[in-house]
């Protein structure tokens, strides 16, 4: 059984401006100087503009939830929770070069060592670890 260590959670609005605040919670639990803050600043403001998008959670009084944990081994598990759909969970498409939106999961399917989603009840839970180095390591 892999245990990890909670590093912190958040609620947020399902609300367009969510997706900065989510972008500056990662920065605040991670800290300016971690190793992959940009990817997974990047793969959660990615997730959380597809629940807003895709879910329940951009209706009004929608949520999502946001969790970043760390493994062991130097991973970072984290965790987007949305308010669920009646549609089939996502996949990643093939966005054409003209297209403004679909590349998400594209983008986290090439930045995550590990990626999943699965359904919680009615809501919908998409799931991604990163692994990192400490800075200075070499090898």
């Amino acid at each position: 059984m892999t245990v990890g260590i909670l590093l912190d959670e958040t609620e947020l609005e399902g609300t367009p401006r969510s997706v900065g605040v989510a972008r500056r919670f990662v920065r605040d639990t991670l800290g300016a100087g971690h190793p992959v803050l940009d990817d997974v600043t990047l793969l959660v403001s990615e997730l959380v503009t597809n629940a807003l998008a895709h879910s329940g959670s951009g209706l009004d009084g929608g949520i999502i939830r946001v969790g970043i944990g760390e493994l062991p081994g130097r991973r970072l598990h984290v965790v987007v929770v949305d308010d669920g759909s009646p549609y089939a969970i996502p996949r990643p498409r093939t966005a054409k070069p003209v297209d403004e939106n679909g590349r998400g999961l594209a983008i986290l399917q090439s930045l995550a060592k590990r990626w999943g989603t699965y359904r919680d009840g009615t809501r919908r839970v998409v799931w991604f670890q990163v692994d990192f180095r400490e800075q200075g390591a070499h090898g």
